[in-house]
């Protein structure tokens, strides 16, 4: 089943905590709303216990989804100069942006991407598999670009996001594969 790119602007569907036994004998059935996993998500690193979380509507595999928005809000801490020069902290609304549009773009088979802060406080969202380079520019949650290669055909493509939501879905498949 393939996913489809929605605007980024979308509000994303609830989320609802899984209410099966995890390994560690929890136990709950509480529905969340996505503001409530981000914020859940985020708290997470000394967080002990494992929770499921289902989203409805989205295919994205959610222990990868779980992971890249773990990995978003952990740029939250990197502070001015970050990278031992004058590097930006990453912008807040950047890391809530993609958050949100993140679950629309992984497909139920496509590995974490490796994500990476941006000197100017943007984010790259990154992966090379399956003979494909995928970057994703994410400068502000309205500068959005991606760079892809398959490596194979020597076929290139840079774009906006925008208008070119389709070219980014078929290289999200080939990574997916």
């Amino acid at each position: 089943m393939s996913t489809v790119i929605m605007p980024i602007n979308e509000t994303l569907a609830d989320a609802e905590v899984d209410s099966t036994q995890s390994s560690s004998g929890v136990t709950t059935g509480d529905v969340l709303s996505w503001e409530s996993v981000v914020a859940a998500v985020s708290a997470w690193p000394g967080h002990k216990r494992p929770v499921k979380i289902r989203l409805h509507g989205f295919s994205a595999n959610p222990v990868v989804l779980v992971a890249a928005i773990r990995r978003l809000y952990s740029l939250t801490e990197l502070r001015t100069g970050w990278n031992s020069y004058a590097a930006q902290p990453i912008q807040r609304d950047v890391i809530d942006h993609v958050a949100r549009w993140i679950p629309t773009l992984l497909q139920q088979t496509t590995p974490e991407p490796a994500i990476v802060p941006r000197v100017r406080g943007g984010i790259q969202l990154e992966w090379h598999r399956n003979g494909v380079d995928l970057e994703i520019y994410v400068d502000s949650p309205t500068d959005i670009r991606f760079e892809a290669e398959d490596l194979n055909s020597g076929e290139t493509a840079e774009a906006p996001l925008a208008g070119n939501e389709e070219l980014l879905n078929t290289r999200i498949a080939r990574i997916s594969d």
